[in-house]
């Protein structure tokens, strides 16, 4: 089953609570196409879901978390993550979420834990294993980005395309699926020796890159780093060079000079109003 949604909810009538969620959508898939260049919704639960942008930025907080969702990226929180978000005032953003429904994630994972001769004998066991993504910005992949691309173009007719729709959805959750799979793997990248403490290293480093994606035109310390990913001073600084071969100063720099070339090729601000803007 699937709902597609054309426009942003009123953050004054909603609880945006789980049950109002259940009462609304059940276990349906949901797809939120919406444009908007002022909103902000409260801190508020929610289902498995992909979230991109077609055009503009929106910002997605969690504890301690903050992302910059764009165009180039995206972002994956799991069922029961609890998030505020909003797109600021004046900046036009075309946003596109996919929640994903109990029915169809028990579905798909059931295809991927049993074996073939289980599958024909029990082909519609009500309850599997959920998988648990990695909460942090990915820029686009191919298996991921192609299916996201024809579900925008399809929207542009959901009635007609609601079949098809529905089948790329299935197909975009596969990508994610083996995404995550191939994420898993640059886990063994980090230092330590348990999986389970690199997997929450792994988490800590990417929350803190993720904090300077968006707030790189901010004061942002080494202090405030080692409290957003909850490592001293210390060890996360040695985690992050380690992972991403840059320190934390340079990546942040790196990123301020992505966005003063960007501001300068798309907007009409002057180099002595792009550097200000940019914190340098």
């Amino acid at each position: 089953m699937l709902q597609y949604i054309d426009h942003f909810p009123d953050p004054r009538y909603h609880r945006f609570d789980k049950s109002e969620w259940m009462d609304r959508h059940g276990k349906a898939n949901v797809i939120i196409h919406s444009e908007s260049n002022a909103i902000s919704f409260p801190k508020h639960w929610g289902p498995l879901s992909l979230k991109t942008t077609i055009k503009g930025n929106e910002y997605y907080v969690t504890d301690p978390g903050k992302f910059k969702v764009g165009p180039e990226n995206f972002l994956i929180l799991n069922e029961d993550t609890h998030y505020s978000s909003f797109i600021p005032d004046g900046s036009k953003t075309e946003s596109l979420t996919f929640n994903f429904g109990s029915v169809f994630l028990n579905s798909f994972n059931m295809l991927w834990e049993k074996d073939e001769i289980k599958l024909m004998d029990d082909p519609f066991i009500c309850e599997v294993h959920r998988i648990k993504f990695p909460e942090h910005l990915h820029k686009h992949q191919a298996l991921i980005y192609k299916h996201l691309r024809k579900i925008s173009r399809l929207l542009s007719n959901f009635k007609l395309n609601a079949g098809r729709i529905e089948e790329e959805m299935s197909f975009l959750y596969e990508g994610l699926f083996r995404f995550s799979a191939w994420s898993s793997s640059r886990v063994d990248k980090i230092h330590a020796k348990r999986r389970v403490t690199r997997e929450e290293i792994y988490r800590r480093i990417h929350v803190a890159r993720d904090y300077m994606d968006a707030c790189y035109d901010e004061d942002v310390s080494l202090e405030k780093l080692s409290e957003v990913s909850c490592l001293s001073q210390h060890h996360f600084l040695r985690q992050f060079k380690s992972f991403f071969k840059l320190t934390p100063r340079q990546y942040l720099i790196k990123r301020r000079m992505e966005e003063a070339r960007n501001l300068l090729a798309h907007s009409d601000l002057k180099v002595t109003e792009v550097w200000p803007a940019c914190r340098f």
